[in-house]
């Protein structure tokens, strides 16, 4: 599974959505976050794709960059 940074959208933070809508989609392990409006989440590949159909006009769905030094 790949990590994701998953973060609500701005104009969807005044309206209550949280992070916590993503947990009803199958395969989307939320592993942490900041708040209620950004998590890290672990997905399969389907389960991305799933989570950006169902949910991506409320959240943002960006895979997570690490940068090693």
């Amino acid at each position: 599974m790949a990590k994701y940074v998953v973060a609500v959208k701005r104009e969807f933070q005044s309206r209550g959505v949280t992070v916590d809508a993503v947990r009803q989609i199958p395969g989307v392990q939320v592993k942490g976050g900041a708040n209620d409006r950004r998590a890290i989440i672990e997905a399969t590949p389907e389960a991305a794709g799933e989570l950006r159909r169902k949910l991506g006009d409320q959240f943002i769905v960006e895979a997570e960059i690490l940068h090693h030094r």
